[in-house]
C-alpha cells in the first residue's frame, strides 16, 4: 500500500514535513529494520524502495503479513498501543527510510490533524488488506487466492484499458509466501491460465488478457 508523496492535488509531502524531526537512513536489501517482538522507539516513513513484514514461528516458519512501500509508515500502530512489533520488517530492496523518534511523532500527531488523519487512513487500509487476506485464506482455494492476488497487483493498460498488467513480473516464490501456498502451485496455476489465453508473459510483465475470466476463477 503506497501513497503519493508529491505535493500534487492537495497531497502533503510528509517527507518534507517530518524531515526536521528525524533522520534519513539508507538500508540495504535483506537488512532487518525491526525484529519481531521488539518495541518501537522510532516511526519509519519509506521514502524509496520496499520492505516486507513477516511473522516467524518458533520453528522458523515464515508467514508473510504485508509490504511497506513508498509513502508508508511503520511502527506507529505498536507505538499508539504501547505493544511490541509482532512481525519482522526486512528490506525487500535497497531503500531509504525517514526515522522519526517516537516522542517527536506523538507530539506531531497531537499538533497536526492532517498527519493524524493520514496515519489513521493508513491503518484502516492495512487492516482492510489483512482482513481480506485472512478471509481469502479460509474461503478460497489456493488457485483462487493466486488469481485474486494477481488482480490486486495489476493496473490498467494505457493503450488498452480492457486489459490489465502486472509489472514487474511477479516472482512465484514471493507469491507463494504471501499466499501461504507453494511455488509449484503458483507455477501450475499461472501456466494453466497462460494455456487458456487468460495471461500472457511479456518482457518484465504479466499481461492479463481476460480480466473477467480471471475474476471468475476466484473461488
Amino acid at each position: 500500500m503506497g501513497y503519493i508523496l508529491n505535493n500534487q492535488q492537495g497531497q502533503v509531502n510528509w517527507v518534507d514535513v517530518l524531515r526536521p524531526y528525524g533522520v534519513v537512513k539508507d538500508i540495504l536489501l535483506g537488512e532487518p529494520i525491526h525484529y519481531q517482538g521488539e518495541k518501537s522507539s522510532v516511526i519509519g516513513l519509506v521514502i524509496t524502495g520496499t520492505a516486507k513484514a513477516s511473522v516467524y514461528s518458533k520453528h522458523g516458519q515464515e508467514t508473510w503479513v504485508g509490504t511497506f512501500a513508498k509513502g508508508d509508515f511503520f511502527g506507529y500502530a505498536e507505538l499508539l498501543t504501547d505493544t511490541p512489533i509482532d512481525f519482522e520488517i526486512i528490506a525487500d530492496t535497497n531503500l531509504q527510510v525517514l526515522m522519526v523518534p517516537a516522542e517527536n511523532f506523538i507530539n506531531l500527531l497531537s499538533a497536526n490533524r492532517e498527519l493524524a488523519s493520514y496515519v489513521n487512513n493508513g491503518m484502516a487500509v492495512r487492516l482492510k488488506r489483512l482482513t481480506t487476506h485472512l478471509v481469502e485464506a479460509v474461503t478460497l482455494s489456493s488457485p483462487g487466492r493466486i488469481c485474486a492476488e494477481i488482480l490486486r497487483l495489476s493496473k490498467p493498460v494505457g493503450v488498452d484499458p480492457a486489459k490489465l498488467i502486472v509489472r514487474p513480473n511477479p516472482v512465484f516464490i514471493d507469491l507463494a509466501l504471501r499466499l501461504n501456498t507453494t511455488r509449484e502451485t503458483v507455477s501450475r496455476t499461472v501456466n494453466a491460465l497462460q494455456k487458456k489465453g487468460v495471461l500472457t508473459r511479456k518482457s518484465g510483465a504479466l499481461l492479463i488478457e481476460k480480466p473477467d475470466t480471471l475474476r471468475a476463477k476466484i473461488k
